[in-house]
């Protein structure tokens, strides 16, 4: 649409240069006043009228950039995936590549999203950066094609509270054995240990989408030096164009704001996602 404009305003503009060259000018100095001023009010009109039309294209232009956001292929369908607040960027399909590492096995990262400064410092490979608040995107691997139905949705929606009440230390233990392989596979020098969370309970649940909230301890030891840090999380389940997904967000807690952020954050994240997708 930009292009559109400035060739538009390009051809508008030559188009009246045009005119101006092979029109025959007036002489005012032999024009009486009202000529003169009914000849002024022409031109003003036909100004007028140019920047009308290129505000409508200007309008529109803007209209269309707000509306435009990265798509990802999920299985064979293609997704739209906002962002999930203005000021996040999607971190590319390098740091995708490299932040795998972090993602089990069963599952693929689609998208992620960090804040500019954060993702400079990621394009950078600086080794300091810890990750405040950012967004994850994920599927099952081995259903990544396959359709989900309303139906189907609802009955793993139900699975999940069920899920979610229950206690997760052989799971938190199990996740945390198979990311530290994973990172001594990478040649990652870190191990972390994933403590018992505190469950915030369901968060929010919508036509397609439900949303659960933690609070997780981790302990990190890298390059020798021990590390404690606490994030607030929340964990989404999403239904998209008959796709399957996860959405993931994180919150280095701090005080009950933390909490506040990401239950309101994982609820408009689904709904923009679903909105971009005509849901």
């Amino acid at each position: 649409m930009k292009y559109i404009v400035i060739i538009t305003v390009t051809v508008m503009s030559s188009v009246l240069t045009a005119r101006a060259e092979n029109t025959e000018k007036p002489d005012f100095e032999s024009m009486d006043r009202q000529t003169m001023i009914a000849l002024l009010e022409e031109q003003y009109e036909e100004i007028k009228q140019l920047k009308n039309m290129v505000e409508k294209l200007v309008e529109a232009n803007l209209d269309e950039k707000e509306t435009i956001d990265q798509s990802f292929l999920i299985g064979s369908v293609k997704i739209v995936i906002p962002a999930p607040l203005d000021g996040f960027v999607e971190i590319g399909e390098i740091n995708r590549d490299i932040m795998e590492v972090f993602v089990p096995d069963t599952n693929k990262l689609v998208c992620g999203f960090v804040m500019p400064d954060d993702l400079a410092r990621m394009n950078e490979m600086d080794e300091d950066l810890v990750l405040d608040r950012y967004g994850l995107v994920q599927i099952y691997r081995e259903t990544a094609d396959q359709e989900m139905s309303e139906q189907d949705f609802e009955k793993i929606a139900l699975m999940f509270d069920e899920l979610m009440k229950g206690e997760f230390g052989s799971i938190l233990d199990k996740a945390s054995n198979d990311l530290n392989q994973r990172l001594e596979d990478a040649g990652i020098d870190a191990q972390a240990s994933i403590k018992k969370p505190v469950n915030l309970g369901k968060l929010f649940t919508i036509k397609d989408a439900s949303g659960y909230g933690f609070i997780m301890p981790y302990d990190l030891k890298m390059d020798g030096d021990d590390e404690s840090l606490t994030m607030a999380a929340g964990i989404s389940i999403l239904r998209v164009k008959n796709r399957f997904m996860f959405l993931y967000l994180f919150d280095t807690y701090e005080n009950a704001e933390s909490i506040k952020w990401i239950d309101s954050t994982s609820e408009s994240w689904c709904k923009a996602i679903l909105k971009a997708n005509n849901q």
